[in-house]
C-alpha cells in the first residue's frame, strides 16, 4: 500500500487501540497491528518506509505498565520495541533525514525531550530543565525545534535550536496547549489549546507572531 494517513483506533466493544493507514480520500483502510493494550501517536518517517508509534501493554490507564516506542515498517511487517525499562517513551518524532526519532521520557524523574537512533541506540537528553518538556518534533529544516513545556507554570508552546540552545517562548495565553506540528516550509505552528472544556485548533508564525484560531475565530 502506498503510504497515505496513519491513525489510530479503538474497535468498538473491544479493548485495544491499534495502527491503521488509509488513503488520504479515507479509502483502503488496513489494520496494520494487532497488539494488547493501546496503540497511538503514529508517525510516517521521511521517505514512507516506517512508522513509529507509542505503546502500552494495556488500555487501563490506572495500572503501572509503561509507554513503549515502537518503529514497523510501513506495511506493518517487521515490528520491534526499541525502548524499554522504567520509564515512560512517548510521541516519537522523525529527523527529517530519517535517521534518528525524538521522544519525550520521565526517566530523570520529570519529562525531558531526547533523541535516538530510528533502530532505538544512542539515545541523547536535549535539554535539562527544572520543567516538563514534551511532545517535540524538528522544524522541516532540521535547525529548530518546537516542543510544550509548563516552564513557566502553564503550559505553552516554546521552539528551540536542534541542540537545545536558545530556547523561546512562542504562546503567552492562559489556555492549555497541546503538541506544536510544523507547515511544509516551516513558517508556521498549529497546535490544539484546551479552555472550558474545549479544544480549538490554533496557528501561529514560528516566531510566535500571528496567533489566530482556526476553529473558533470569534474568540
Amino acid at each position: 500500500m502506498i503510504a497515505g494517513l496513519c491513525f489510530s483506533r479503538h474497535v468498538p466493544n473491544g479493548e485495544d487501540t491499534n495502527i491503521y493507514v488509509m488513503q488520504t480520500d479515507g479509502s483502503g483502510v488496513v489494520q496494520l497491528t494487532r497488539l494488547k493494550g493501546f496503540a497511538g501517536v503514529p508517525a510516517f518517517s521521511p521517505d514512507n518506509t516506517l512508522i513509529a508509534f507509542q505503546w502500552r501493554e494495556t488500555s487501563n490507564f490506572d495500572d503501572d505498565k509503561k509507554w513503549r516506542i515502537c518503529v514497523m515498517h510501513a506495511d506493518g511487517s517487521d515490528l520491534q520495541v526499541i525502548t524499554s525499562g522504567e520509564a515512560n517513551d512517548q510521541v516519537p518524532n522523525w529527523s527529517p533525514d530519517g535517521t534518528r526519532l525524538m521522544f519525550y521520557s520521565d526517566r530523570t524523574g520529570r519529562n525531558q525531550i531526547y533523541t535516538m537512533s530510528g533502530a532505538g541506540g544512542d539515545v541523547r537528553r536535549l535539554m535539562n530543565t527544572l520543567s516538563d518538556d514534551t511532545a517535540a518534533s524538528w522544524s522541516p529544516d532540521g535547525m529548530r525545534i518546537v516542543f510544550t513545556s509548563d516552564h513557566n507554570g502553564n503550559s505553552e508552546i516554546y521552539s528551540a535550536d536542534a541542540s537545545g540552545g536558545n530556547v523561546r517562548r512562542l504562546t503567552f495565553t492562559r489556555e492549555t496547549k497541546r503538541m506544536a506540528v510544523w507547515s511544509p516550509n516551516g513558517r508556521l505552528l498549529a497546535f490544539a489549546s484546551e479552555k472550558g472544556g474545549r479544544s480549538d485548533i490554533y496557528l501561529v508564525r514560528a516566531d510566535g507572531s500571528g496567533l489566530v484560531s482556526l476553529t473558533h475565530p470569534a474568540q
